[in-house]
């Protein structure tokens, strides 16, 4: 996808839309942890009887890898329809930048899960340092 810029408003329209991504990102990252959780669980009974034939744990572990795999699956997808938006997913806990040029310079509008709107803007190299909007900037 070519990257573009967005003004705040653009970004802010894309935030209800992101928001609710995220939820359902939540909700797949909690079922891995539990069946992460299920499958340590499993592991630690068995041991390397685990992977016996007769093992009545073994089916019950492969498709929690299965199931853990397709919930990835399905995060990774969230993602990549966010970021077809010309959006940047920074971190799956959230984090989300979107190419603006402020003060003339090309930089990151930063938003960040829980906030309602964009309020905070970084330079390309930061990547930390979120700053927010001053009655000086020049946004564009």
């Amino acid at each position: 996808m070519k990257a573009r810029t967005f003004t705040v408003e653009e970004a802010n329209k894309l935030i209800p839309k992101i928001k609710n991504t995220f939820d359902d990102i939540f909700v797949s990252r909690k079922k891995i942890a539990f069946m992460k959780n299920e499958m340590d669980w499993i592991h630690d009974f068995w041991g390397k009887e685990l992977r016996d034939s007769d093992n009545p744990d073994g089916d019950r572990y492969d498709g929690l890898e299965d199931a853990i795999e397709n919930e990835q699956d399905k995060i990774q997808k969230k993602i990549d329809g966010l970021q077809k938006n010309g959006c940047i997913v920074k971190d799956v806990a959230g984090l989300v930048d979107f190419y603006s040029i402020i003060n003339n310079e090309l930089v990151f509008l930063c938003w960040q899960y829980g906030e309602k709107s964009i309020q905070y803007w970084h330079t390309i190299g930061a990547g930390k340092g979120r700053r927010p909007f001053s009655k000086i900037d020049k946004i564009e």
